[in-house]
């Protein structure tokens, strides 16, 4: 199965929790980049703002790289990242991360387009079976 594959079929498995927040969709991907990457996830770390650490396994460190940044646990992880940036911003640091972990271009593609805006996004998770 192709990485574009993989990534779909994991997000179709929970897409219920993400069909109208960006939040959910923002971790849920990042999950999946940790699952199929567990020994090598540190490198995540090397996405960061100019200020701001995105992410840590210290939330304390995600929290107070900032004003007011909140955070959260990436599910299955023991790493924490920022979660109140805009959906833009979420869409930029995953396609940083699967363009930092080998992902092809068709996957970048993939995750943007859970990103796009509410209708197309649930006109494309009805579309998966």
């Amino acid at each position: 199965m192709h990485d574009h594959e993989k990534l779909v079929a994991y997000l179709t498995l929970y897409k219920h929790e993400f069909e109208n927040n960006d939040t959910s969709l923002y971790l849920r991907i990042l999950a999946f980049i940790f699952s199929e990457h567990k020994s090598d996830f540190t490198q995540i770390e090397l996405i960061k703002g100019e200020d701001r650490i995105y992410f840590s396994k210290d939330r304390n460190e995600v929290e107070s790289s900032g004003n007011q940044m909140k955070s959260r646990q990436i599910p299955g992880s023991d790493y924490w990242t920022f979660t109140n940036e805009n959906s833009g911003r979420k869409e930029t640091i995953i396609r940083e991360a699967l363009r930092n972990f080998g992902y092809s271009s068709e996957t970048m593609n993939t995750a943007s387009l859970y990103f796009s805006d509410i209708e197309k996004r649930r006109r494309f998770l009805n579309s998966l079976v």
